[in-house]
C-alpha cells in the first residue's frame, strides 16, 4: 500500500521516515517544506525527580487509602529549588535538525510502504526522500525546475530554557556540520554530542551563517545527511564523517533490498483491504520506529520535532510503551522487541530499589513513567498503578512463548517474571478472608 496526501503544515500529520533509530517526517505548505530529523537516542537526560521524597505506603495502606492521592502529590515548592520550576521539561526527548526548502506552490506526498520512499511532487519539484534501512543516513533527492530552491540545514538554539548551550554550524570545503552539546549528567557524566554532517552532489558549496547552513540547488541534486551521537560512537564527528562515505546507488540498492527482506518475512492477505492497509501501515511504523541495539522509543518514537515534547516522551506504562511492541510477535519479528525488552533489563536494579523503599514490598516495582537512562534514587511520585508492574513483563513470557528459546526463558524471561511475581504476592493485601487486593 500507499500513503498518499496533500501536504499539511502540522507535523504529527506528516508522512514519517525510519530505520528503527534515525526518524524523518515531513510537513510544511507551500512556502516552505520542512524535513525534521529525530533520533531515538537524543535526550536531555538531567532528572530533577531527584528531589521527589521516598513514599511509603505500607503504613497508612489499611487506614488511609481515601487520602493516598493527596499524599502521592509531590508539593510545588520542592520542585522550585532548582529552575526551570516547570519540571515538564525534564526529561525530554531532543530534535536532531531540520532540512528545509521553499517549493513555492503546492505540492503532494506519495509514500510507498514497500521500499519506505516518499515522493513529494509539486509543479517545478521532485522530492524524493528516505532514511537508509542500515545507517543512519538520510538521502534527499531534488529535481526543480529553472527556477533555483534554497537548501537550508539547521538546528534551532534550545528553546526550553533549560541552559542548553546553542549549537554549532560550521563548513570544511564541500561538508557541513551541526553539532549539539548536551550537558552532562550521570548517565554521560562528560556529555552528550550529536553530530550531524550533510553534502550535497549538484551544487555549489554549502555556506554557513553561523546558524544555519545553505546551499542553492537547481536541476538535479542529492543530498545526503549522517548523524551519530556519544551512544554510536566515542568520536561522533569522526564516525559522521564515516557515514557520508559510499555510493549512493548502492546505497539505494542496498535500502531496497534489506526492506524487500523484511516484508517476505511479514505478510498478510485480507479481503478487507482497509484493515489490510492498516496492518502493513502499522508494521511498517513498527519497524521504523524500533530496532535491535537503537534506545527504545518513547511516545513520539524518533520522529521528535520540539524542544518540549508532550509527556515528555516518556515510556507510559498503562499501555503506551507495551503496545506499541504487541504486534511484533504475531508479525514473525521477535527481534523488534529487543530495544523493549533491553529497556525493562536496564530498569531492574531501579525497580527492586522501588520494590523495596517506596512499596515495602520484595520483587521488583514499575513506575508509572520510565526513561531511557539509569533511575535508581528516583522516587517517582506517580508508582500507584499496581497493576503496570505485571504488564510490563508481559513481553518476556510472550516472547518465550513464541520462541520457544529455553536460553531466553533461563537467563533473561525468568529474573523479570519471577521478581514481578515476588512483588505481587508480598504486596497484595487481604482486606477480608479469602479476598485479596492490590491497594493503592
Amino acid at each position: 500500500p500507499t500513503w498518499q496526501q496533500p501536504v499539511t503544515p502540522r507535523w504529527y500529520e506528516g508522512p514519517l521516515l525510519g530505520n528503527g533509530d534515525l526518524g524523518l517526517v515531513v510537513f510544511g505548505d507551500d512556502e516552505r517544506l520542512t524535513f525534521a530529523v529525530g533520533k531515538n537516542d537524543v535526550w536531555d537526560r538531567r532528572l530533577l525527580t531527584k528531589l521527589q521524597k521516598p513514599l511509603m505506603f505500607q503504613n497508612h495502606i489499611n487506614h488511609d487509602v481515601s487520602r493516598i492521592t493527596d499524599k502521592l502529590n509531590c508539593p510545588a515548592t520542592e520542585w522550585e529549588t532548582l529552575p526551570p520550576s516547570n519540571h515538564r521539561r525534564y526529561i525530554q526527548p531532543k530534535p536532531v535538525c531540520r532540512i528545509e526548502l521553499n517549493p513555492a506552490g503546492k505540492i503532494e506526498h506519495r509514500l510507498s510502504l514497500a521500499d519506505a520512499e516518499l515522493t513529494t511532487t509539486g509543479k517545478a519539484l521532485r522530492v524524493a526522500s528516505r532514511v537508509q534501512k542500515d545507517k543512519n543516513v538520510v538521502v534527499i533527492e531534488f529535481e526543480t525546475g529553472e527556477k533555483p530552491i534554497t537548501l537550508r540545514l539547521h538546528r534551532p538554539a534550545d528553546t526550553a530554557g533549560t541552559g542548553i548551550a546553542p549549537p554549532t554550524h560550521r563548513v570544511e570545503g564541500e561538508t557541513a556540520f551541526v553539532i549539539q552539546d548536551l550537558p552532562a549528567e550521570t548517565t554521560y557524566p562528560k556529555g552528550f554530542r550529536v553530530v550531524v554532517t550533510a553534502r550535497v552532489e549538484g551544487a555549489a558549496a554549502p555556506r554557513c551563517s553561523g546558524t544555519d547552513v545553505t546551499w542553492i540547488v537547481a536541476g538535479k541534486a542529492r543530498l545526503f545527511v549522517a548523524v551519530a551521537t556519544t551512544r554510536d560512537a566515542g568520536n561522533p564527528e569522526s564516525a559522521a564523517r564515516k557515514l557520508l562515505a559510499g555510493n549512493a546507488d548502492a546505497l539505494r540498492r542496498r535500502h531496497r533490498q534489506l526492506w524487500r527482506e523484511f516484508w517476505e518475512r511479514s505478510w498478510i492477505r485480507l479481503s478487507d483491504p482497509l484493515l489490510q492497509d492498516l496492518w502493513y501501515m502499522q508494521h511498517y511504523l513498527l519497524a521504523c520506529a524500533t530496532r535491535p541495539g537503537a534506545v527504545a522509543p518513547g511516545l513520539f518514537g524518533p520522529w521528535i520535532v520540539n524542544d518540549v515534547t508532550m509527556w515528555n516522551n516518556s515510556y507510559t506504562n498503562d499501555y503506551n510503551f507495551e503496545q506499541a511492541f504487541a504486534a511484533a510477535l504475531s508479525s514473525n519479528r521477535p527481534e523488534l522487541l529487543e530495544a523493549y525488552l533491553e529497556t525493562i533489563e536496564r530498569l531492574l536494579p531501579a525497580a527492586r530499589e522501588w520494590a523495596r523503599e517506596i512499596y515495602g514490598a520484595e520483587g521488583m516495582a514499575f513506575g508509572h513513567e520510565l526513561f531511557p537512562v539509569d533511575m535508581r534514587g528516583q522516587m517517582r511520585g506517580n508508582m500507584v498503578y499496581v497493576v503496570e508492574t505485571p504488564f510490563l513483563a508481559q513481553h518476556f513470557w510472550e516472547h518465550y512463548e513464541y520462541t520457544q528459546d529455553r536460553k531466553f526463558l533461563r537467563r533473561r524471561a525468568y529474573p523479570v517474571v519471577a521478581g514481578v511475581a515476588d512483588f505481587l504476592a508480598s504486596f497484595v493485601t487481604e482486606t477480608k478472608p479469602g479476598r485479596f487486593e492490590f491497594i493503592p
